[in-house]
């Protein structure tokens, strides 16, 4: 077991999520915040070097450097981190939009509030089994384009300050397009590696989740605290409110969080192809093209 390496990455990865979720409290130009920020992404570099050293070794460590040296396989790690970072950092506001006072809220309370996330969830289970069945007659690179897209037009969109029920048929959309790109990004990580480095690969994938979900939590709770006031005038609430600024940044991050994902995916290879009304799903199959000879 990789204990030395799966206690650097957590002592890297907590200095970044405590620095993040300080800084507005402590200040962000605080020589606390900026040394736990800075020292946290340093010690990310030892990491990946030991982890490197550790898998080379035949070893199986938390980050297989043989895996991740495949197109196929980091891209949709580096994807899923960098969109998992956008839906923690935009879902956390989505909940503190519902639940903060009016104007700058809903005033709901947290059963209501849980009650506005089912439209969300909705998109998710219908999308889920249809993108499944749809990947497998033109392919899954092109639905993992389609979803983180429909996923950020969904966050722009709630960046607008829509009314409740167009918060409800946004949050629809999002977790349709989240649901598009779930399905389709791990089939290009599933089927681009042996059976044999299939649990590797996948539990490698978990850590890449876990990374951006952390950070993204933090980095929204940030945000929240940052742009918002003490208390509304004549309110009953005497914690900080954040404000409809807050709530854009949050979502125009997530925004471009999920515009960057739909940008380094279609970088990725093709796993399914269709030949004589046949499906083949194995990268290794692909024929190389030769050059034409006259």
């Amino acid at each position: 077991v990789d204990y030395i390496g799966a206690g650097v990455f957590a002592v890297a990865l907590g200095l970044v999520v405590f620095g993040l979720s300080e800084g507005a409290l402590i200040g962000w130009t605080s020589i606390t915040v900026v040394g736990m920020i800075l020292s946290g992404v340093i010690l990310f570099i030892p990491t990946f070097i030991y982890e490197r050293s550790y898998s080379r070794r035949g070893l199986e460590a938390i980050l297989d450097s043989r895996l991740l040296s495949k197109r196929n396989v980091w891209i949709p790690n580096v994807v899923l981190a960098i969109s998992g970072l956008g839906m923690f950092l935009a879902m956390q506001a989505l909940t503190y939009r519902f639940e903060s006072p009016t104007p700058y809220g809903f005033s709901l309370s947290i059963l209501y509030t849980g009650l506005s996330l089912v439209p969300f969830a909705i998109g998710t289970l219908i999308f889920g089994p249809i993108t499944g069945s749809i990947i497998t007659r033109i392919g899954v690179k092109q639905m993992s384009v389609v979803g983180p897209l429909v996923a950020a037009a969904g966050f722009i969109l709630e960046a607008t300050q829509p009314s409740f029920i167009m918060t409800l048929l946004y949050g629809f959309i999002i977790g349709s397009g989240l649901s598009i790109m779930n399905a389709s990004v791990i089939n290009i990580l599933v089927l681009s590696v042996e059976p044999r480095d299939m649990g590797l690969a996948t539990s490698m994938n978990g850590t890449f989740r876990n990374l951006g979900s952390s950070v993204g939590a933090s980095l929204a709770g940030a945000i929240l605290a940052t742009y918002s006031i003490a208390t509304l005038s004549g309110s009953p609430y005497d914690i900080p409110i954040p404000t409809h600024l807050a709530y854009e940044i949050s979502f125009l991050l997530a925004f471009a969080a999920f515009i960057l994902s739909a940008i380094i995916v279609a970088f990725a290879h093709e796993v399914i192809f269709f030949k004589h009304n046949t499906v083949a799903s194995k990268e290794s199959e692909i024929p190389e093209k030769q050059p034409d000879t006259a």
